[in-house]
């Protein structure tokens, strides 16, 4: 038989433990890098790619112009003279053609001789200059343009670029210093209206290749384009040309291999402010949350799920965070990060994995010492030759080890599973087993053979069977559980089977009963006792009564002639037959009570104790006589009742008297004694104590001279012992055989309780 282990093959406790230890590691993680920052590349990759994805267009109101390459080899290189700007502010003054704003994207920090000029035609227009503002509190120093510009400036702003742990460029600060961003004074926007999640602002960038109007100084000055084009725009000056290396890091510049200039740089985020589209940061609350129900849904799939599943799960996660995340930004311009909780996942699976690789081997370890034999050590099976060429791999690797010796250890139980069928299969009584929900799994062929077929299907409630075979519909298997029953069923073949039921219940995984059902065919032994019944009929009854006819006759002759000498003649021949007669009558009698006391249950009823012992003694009265001998019998308490089949109980009583006649001295006398015991019995009722007590005489030779008579008047003291046994009472003897010694005969009866 396999071994039973008291302990799980796998102690799920502790690989549960070790689940919630790095689910709260993971957690822990996800928050300091949401917190902290830390690990943004991923979710900076995504970003740039769900902004690629968008054809953003900028807001016709901006118009860009470009100093260019062009405009450098036609104005006379750089830095420009700065009546060249003068020049264009004066071509956009006249009304028709006058813009709502212009910036110039330009330091003007050290003085010209054409200042003056252009702060002449700066008083025409709207216009916001640009001042170098340190960055606190790194530098807090600042740098303005010239102080006849200053004066004729609207506003003064700052174009610092602000890059991103990456190095890219994504968003601004609208506000350093005294100064706001040169977008934010161009819009005409309120500050504060931008204030609810910081100074720094992603924007969408457009693609400068297609996104923004711009037109370049030179073709300006030189009238090719019409100057209808600036009315009420927001103008935009500064330079492109790559030489100049105003050259930004932005989403699109690994597509142009090239930086995006700045100029386009503020035109974008003047565009996200007119349009109402600068990206918002979800609120950490939400990024928290959101990042820790991805997280905490794929380390419930780790826990719960084959790998299989898991995969998808985590999958699935996987893309609705990277689908949730991209819906924000396009639709919202609200910006969820993916990558925070990707990379915590990233970083749990191979956590997980390793763990799982140590469950999977711990696993086929235990496996593999619960299915090998007690003190069995089990050996790798031998490799075959189309594995040579891998034994070294199979030899090294520790899982493909325990795998091949967990194999040969199922090969193994698998055929003590396939004896243990066929022990089932072959054994003697029919046999059923039923799980714990009390459906049928196994049944073998004489249970097939003893009842309907029907009855026996596998996932058919047992209950049904046994409603067929008779028992109670109001009894539970528990109920039944350890009892044997006598019932008796119809089998296949229409006949009438008797059986006794035997109903087991067996401990089995997670401590689940399974219940095993036996039925013994005592359909012979049931032929049999009723075969012996009909000749305890035939011996009480049918025997008797011409044996008792002969005896009625032959005193009848007695009686008529009563002179005759009953040894003499034909009288005597009818005393031998009397004599005869009578033997066999008691031997007749011995024999119906031997046959009833080993009946299995006696047919008990109340009876008067007295009463069975005046019997008895009336019984062997004049048997004691015969040998000068006389029985007393003393009643120490008031009379007691017990359950007893009183006519073996008689028996059993004079049986015990007539061995005291038998074996005792002439002229004595025997003591018969009843009392009385109650507390501390075992029944309720308490004992009733019968003592029989004679003196020892020689060895009886009327016995010897006819050993038929004295047999056929004792049944001997298994016959004693069996009636007391099965009246639930105890008897002790104390039988010297020494002449003139008493023996003494002790027994014991539960009394029927009074209360």
């Amino acid at each position: 038989m396999l071994e039973s282990t008291a302990a799980p093959i796998l102690d799920e406790r502790k690989f549960c433990r070790e689940w919630w230890l790095i689910s709260m590691l993971a957690m822990g993680t996800l928050l300091l890098m949401t917190t902290l920052k830390w690990g943004q590349s991923p979710g900076q990759l995504i970003y740039d790619q769900f902004h690629r994805w968008q054809s953003v267009q900028a807001d016709p109101q901006i118009v860009v112009v470009a100093i260019d390459n062009t405009t450098l080899d036609a104005l006379g290189g750089w830095p420009l003279n700065r009546r060249h700007y003068a020049q264009l502010l004066s071509l956009l003054a006249q009304p028709s053609h006058q813009p709502r704003v212009i910036g110039l994207d330009l330091l003007l920090l050290d003085p010209s001789p054409a200042d003056e000029l252009l702060a002449v035609q700066m008083h025409k227009h709207r216009v916001v200059l640009v001042a170098e503002q340190g960055r606190h509190p790194v530098d807090s120093s600042q740098r303005l343009p010239v102080l006849t510009l200053r004066q004729a400036a609207s506003a003064l702003a700052h174009i610092n670029v602000s890059f991103e742990s990456d190095g890219a460029m994504r968003g601004v600060h609208l506000r350093e210093g005294m100064f706001e961003h040169l977008a934010l004074a161009l819009s005409g926007h309120e500050p504060e209206r931008y204030n609810s999640h910081g100074s720094y602002r992603r924007f969408i960038q457009v693609n400068p290749l297609t996104g923004l109007p711009t037109v370049s100084l030179s073709d300006v000055l030189s009238g090719q384009l019409p100057l209808t084009l600036f009315k009420d725009k927001y103008v935009l000056i500064g330079a492109t040309s790559p030489s100049l290396g105003d050259q930004l890091p932005g989403v699109f510049a690994g597509q142009q291999n090239a930086g995006t200039p700045g100029v386009v740089m503020h035109a974008s985020v003047l565009s996200g402010l007119l349009q109402d589209q600068l990206i918002t940061p979800v609120p950490n609350g939400w990024q928290h949350g959101l990042s820790a129900m991805a997280l905490a849904t794929v380390l419930l799939a780790l826990l719960l799920f084959s790998p299989r599943i898991e995969l998808a799960v985590t999958l699935a996660v996987v893309g609705i965070a990277l689908t949730l995340s991209w819906a924000l930004l396009r639709y919202q311009h609200v910006w969820f990060d993916p990558g925070l909780p990707i990379m915590a996942i990233a970083l749990v699976k191979p956590a997980w994995a390793w763990r799982r690789s140590e469950m999977v081997l711990f696993f086929l370890r235990q496996g593999v010492n619960s299915l090998g034999h007690p003190g069995h050590h089990l050996r790798l099976p031998k490799l075959t030759e189309a594995g040579e060429h891998s034994r070294w791999f199979l030899r090294s690797n520790t899982i493909q080890q325990n795998v091949r010796l967990l194999k040969n250890a199922m090969r193994r139980t698998q055929s003590q599973l396939l004896f243990l069928n066929r022990l089932v299969s072959e054994a003697p009584s029919a046999l059923l087993a039923a799980d714990s929900e009390g459906l049928i799994t196994l049944v073998n062929p004489r249970m097939l053979e003893s009842l309907p077929a029907g009855l026996l299907q596998k996932g058919e409630p047992v209950m049904s069977l046994l409603y067929y075979l008779g028992l109670s519909k109001n009894q539970q298997l528990q109920q039944l559980t350890g009892k044997d029953q006598y019932v008796s069923a119809i089998d296949n073949q229409a006949r009438l089977r008797h059986f006794i039921f035997h109903l087991t219940e067996v401990e089995g995984d997670e401590a689940e009963p399974w219940w095993i059902v036996v039925l013994t065919d005592i359909t012979e032994m049931r032929h049999l006792q009723l075969g012996r019944e009909k000749t305890l009929q035939l011996l009480s009854h049918d025997m008797r009564t011409p044996v008792a006819s002969i005896l009625a006759l032959t005193r009848q002759k007695t009686s008529a002639q009563p002179c005759i000498d009953p040894g003499q003649g034909s009288l005597g021949s009818l005393g031998r037959i009397e004599h005869h007669a009578n033997t066999l009558l008691h031997m007749i009698d011995d024999f119906i009570f031997s046959v009833k006391a080993e009946a299995d249950e006696y047919v008990l009823v109340e009876s008067l104790v007295d009463s069975l012992v005046d019997e008895a003694v009336y019984q062997v009265k004049d048997l004691a006589l015969g040998r000068h001998m006389s029985v007393s019998v003393k009643f120490q308490d008031e009379p007691q009742f017990i359950l007893a089949e009183p006519r073996l109980l008689t028996r059993m009583m004079v049986n015990l008297l007539v061995n005291a006649v038998r074996y005792g001295q002439p002229n004595t006398e025997i003591a018969l004694k009843l009392g009385h015991q109650g507390a501390g019995a075992p029944h309720s009722g308490g004992w009733l104590l019968i003592s029989l007590s004679n003196t020892v005489g020689q060895p009886d030779k009327t016995a010897q001279q006819h050993p038929a008579f004295m047999h056929g008047f004792g049944l001997g003291l298994e016959f004693v012992k069996n009636v007391v046994h099965k009246h639930a009472g105890q008897i002790h003897f104390d039988l010297p055989t020494q002449p003139g010694a008493m023996a003494h005969v002790h027994l014991k009866l539960p009394l029927v309780d009074s209360r």
